[in-house]
C-alpha cells in the first residue's frame, strides 16, 4: 500500500463544546483544503483579509509567506502565525558555509549517532563521542541564530536542532520569510491551547485575534489514515502502547517467550525428566519473578499508592492480566488526577458508590471496566444440551489440548512457524473435537501444496499429482495482489515495519511511505525495491518476534535521541538502515567506490541504483 503518511486525512484540532469552529463567523480551512484551490481562488480568500495561520512547520510557513505577498500594497492586513510549538528552520542547505551533508548524511557523521542492532564497541564509541554530537547541534544552532532572527521574534526552540533533524521536522525557509516578517505582514503568536470565538481566536493567557480567515496547518493523521483502511482487529494493532507503528522489528520478551525461559514453567505432559528439571529450577523461575517485581517497584510508586500485589508477577502473566500502562499514567496521579481506593466489594448509593469500609464516594459517572464474560458469551451461541457443558465443576472450560502433536506429525501438518506467529497473525484456529478421528477414519485425506489449479476434472497439485472432484471448496483468505497468492510463507508473519513496510501484526499486507527520513523519495524508492524481491522470493522475513524485537530497539533509539520519537523518523541511522535493507536484498552495503567516499560522501537515491548483477537477479 502505497499510501504515504501525508494528506488525505488532516489532523484536525478538538475543542471544547460551544469553542470550535462553529462558533466562527469567518472561513476556516485546512491546508488539504487549501491546495486544491486554483491561484485566482486562493488570493481571493486571502486577499485584504485578516488571516490566522496556525501551526509553525513547512505547510504553515509557506501559507504566512503567500498571504503576505498577497496583502502587499494599500488594504492588505498582515497574517498572524500562532505556534505551539517551536522547531528549528534552516535557511539553506549550507552551515557557516560547509554543507549540510556533512553532518548528517555521510557514513562517518551516522556514525556518532545511536542506532539499532549496534553492538557494544559500536555502543561504547557512541557514548564517547556524545560530546562531538551535542558539538555538531551547537555548532548549527550558532549558525541558525546568527543568520536568522529567531530571538527578535521569540523564535528560538528551547531543544537541541539534532531532536528536530532525528523526527524529521526541520523545515527549509523561503527566502523572503523574515524580510515580510521586518516589513509587518508577518506576525507571531504563541499559545500552548486556543479555540473560536465568532470573531477569529482565542489565544490560552486571553488574547482575542480578529480573523476573517482561519487557515489549519496542523498536518495530517497518518494512523488514523491507515486505520481507515484496515478491516478489524488489524485496526486496532496499529500503534502499541506508546503509540507507535512497530515498523518491523515489540519486545520478544527474554523472561517467558524464549524456549530456555519456558523451560523453567511446568507445561502439561511434560514427561518425568521435564517435570523434575522444573522442580529443580523452581527457584530460578521464583528469582526471575521476583528481579521483575524489583525493576517495578524501583521503576513505579506502586508502593507510594498503596498498588503493589500480594501475589509474585508470575501470577498475572501466567494469567494473562499483567496490564501495559500509558507513560502519563502515574504523572497524572501525582498531579492528583486519578485517585485510587481498594475495596473487595462496592454498592450504589444515590449519590455515587458506597466502599465495604463504608466510605461514600461522591460520583456523576460511574464508568465500569470489570471485562468481559467470555463463557456466556458462548452459551449464548451454542444450543442445549452442550450450553450447560461449557464448563466444568472447577469453573474452568475443558478445551482438551492445544499440541495434538502426535496426530500433526503423523499427517505432516506440523508447521515451521511457532505457534505464536499464528497466534499473532490471527491464523490459528480451534479444531472441531471430531476433526482428527474423521482423518483417522480415512474420511479427511490431507495434500500439501504451494500451488494449484483447476482442471475439467477437478484440481492439478504443484507436483503434478490430480485429484478428482465434483465440488471444490475454496478456504483460504482473499488476497488483495495475486501476487501474495504465490508467497503465502513469506507474508503468513507479516506486520508494519519490516524495514518500515511491514507491521508484524497485520499479514498480507505492506506500507509503503509511512517511514520517514530527510529524503522520503529515496526511502520509499528503496523499500519497493524491497518489497518486490520479498515477494519473488529472494528472502524471506524473520519472524515476528524477532521483527518487534528490531521496532522495539529503534523506538527506543529514536526515545533516547529526540522528543518527538513518534514520527517514525529514521534519518540518524539513515545509511545503516538502507545497509540493513541491501543486505537482505543481497546487495553490497557499502555503495561508494572507495573508502573516502565511503567516510565522508554523501549517501541519496543515486547510490542505490542496481548494477548489473543487481539488476540480472531481479530479471531472474
Amino acid at each position: 500500500m502505497c499510501i504515504g503518511k501525508y494528506g488525505d486525512v488532516p489532523n484536525m484540532p478538538e475543542f471544547p463544546r460551544g469553542k470550535g469552529p462553529e462558533v466562527f463567523q469567518g472561513k476556516v480551512m485546512h491546508s488539504l483544503d487549501y491546495c486544491k484551490l486554483d491561484e485566482e481562488a486562493a488570493e481571493t480568500l486571502m486577499k485584504d483579509k485578516k488571516v490566522v495561520v496556525i501551526g509553525y512547520k513547512k505547510s504553515a510557513i509557506d501559507l504566512a509567506v503567500e498571504c503576505a505577498a498577497v496583502n502587499r500594497g494599500p488594504g492588505g492586513e498582515a497574517c498572524t502565525m500562532v505556534i505551539r510549538t517551536l522547531h528549528w528552520t534552516v535557511p539553506s542547505y549550507s552551515i557557516w558555509g560547509l554543507p549540510f551533508f556533512l553532518f548528517f548524511s555521510t557514513r562517518f557523521s551516522q556514525f556518532l549517532h545511536e542506532r539499532p542492532n549496534q553492538g557494544l564497541l559500536r555502543s561504547l564509541a557512541c557514548h564517547l563521542l556524545s560530546p562531538v554530537r551535542r558539538g555538531v547541534s551547537k555548532f548549527i544552532e550558532s549558525y541558525l541564530t546568527w543568520k536568522l532572527p529567531l530571538e527578535k521574534y521569540g523564535l528560538k526552540p528551547d531543544h537541541p536542532f539534532v531532536e528536530d533533524y532525528a523526527s524529521c521536522q526541520m523545515a527549509i525557509l523561503p527566502d523572503n520569510f523574515f524580510a515580510e516578517a521586518d516589513q509587518g505582514r508577518i506576525l507571531f503568536k504563541k499559545s500552548s491551547r486556543w479555540c473560536f470565538w465568532e470573531g477569529g481566536v482565542v489565544l490560552d493567557d486571553g488574547t482575542r485575534l480578529e480573523a476573517d480567515v482561519v487557515l489549519l496547518a496542523t498536518g495530517f493523521d497518518g494512523k488514523k489514515k491507515l486505520r481507515s483502511v484496515l478491516p478489524e482487529p488489524y485496526r486496532g494493532l496499529i500503534v502499541d502502547s506508546a503509540g507507535v507503528m512497530p515498523l518491523y522489528r515489540c519486545v520478544c520478551s527474554l523472561f517467558f517467550s524464549t524456549r530456555f525461559s519456558q523451560f523453567l514453567h511446568e507445561r502439561p505432559n511434560q514427561g518425568l525428566l521435564r517435570s523434575l528439571a522444573c522442580h529443580l529450577l523452581s527457584p530460578v523461575r521464583r528469582g526471575v519473578s521476583k528481579f521483575i517485581e524489583s525493576y517495578l517497584t524501583w521503576k513505579l510508586p506502586l508502593e507510594k499508592y498503596g498498588l503493589k500485589p500480594d501475589h509474585p508477577f508470575v501470577e498475572d502473566y501466567a494469567s494473562c492480566q499483567m496490564a501495559i500502562l500509558p507513560d502519563n499514567f502515574f504523572a497524572e496521579a501525582d498531579q492528583g488526577r486519578i485517585l485510587f481506593k481498594k475495596s473487595s466489594r462496592w454498592c450504589f448509593w444515590e449519590g455515587g458508590v458506597v466502599l465495604d469500609d463504608g466510605t461514600r464516594l461522591e460520583a456523576d459517572v460511574v464508568l465500569l471496566a470489570t471485562g468481559f464474560d467470555g463463557k456466556k458469551k458462548l452459551r449464548s451461541v451454542l444450543p442445549e444440551p452442550y450450553r450447560g457443558l461449557i464448563v466444568d465443576s472447577a469453573g474452568v472450560m475443558p478445551l482438551y489440548s492445544f499440541c495434538c502433536g502426535d496426530a500433526l506429525e503423523k499427517y505432516g501438518l506440523k508447521t515451521r512457524p511457532s505457534f505464536v506467529e499464528d497466534y499473532a497473525s490471527c491464523q490459528m484456529a480451534i479444531l472441531p473435537d471430531n476433526f482428527f478421528a474423521e482423518a483417522d477414519q480415512g474420511r479427511i485425506l490431507f495434500k500439501k501444496s504451494s500451488r494449484w489449479c483447476f482442471w475439467e476434472g477437478g484440481v492439478v497439485l504443484d507436483d503434478g499429482t490430480r485429484l478428482e472432484a465434483d465440488v471444490v471448496f475454496a478456504g483460504h483468505r482473499v488476497r488483495v495482489l495475486s501476487l501474495l497468492l504465490d508467497h503465502p510463507k513469506q507474508w503468513a508473519q507479516c506486520s508494519i515495519d519490516d524495514r518500515g513496510t511491514i507491521h508484524p501484526l497485520i499479514p498480507h499486507m505492506a506500507f509503503v511511505g509511512y517511514t520517514e527520513s530527510v529524503s522520503n523519495l529515496h526511502t520509499s524508492e528503496l523499500r519497493c525495491k524491497w518489497v518486490g524481491r520479498l515477494l519473488k522470493g529472494h528472502f524471506e522475513l524473520p519472524s515476528v518476534e524477532e521483527m518487534f524485537r528490531q521496532t522495539s530497539q529503534e523506538t527506543e533509539v529514536m526515545k533516547r535521541t529526540t522528543r518527538f520519537y513518534r514520527r517514525h523518523c529514521i534519518s540518524t541511522f539513515s545509511i545503516n538502515h538502507s545497509d540493513e535493507m541491501c543486505e537482505e536484498m543481497g546487495w553490497s552495503s557499502w555503495r561508494k567506490r572507495n573508502w573516502m567516499s565511503e567516510a565522508f560522501g554523501a549517501y541519496n537515491n543515486q547510490d542505490y541504483k542496481e548494477d548489473k548483477s543487481e539488476q540480472d537477479d531481479v530479471l531472474d
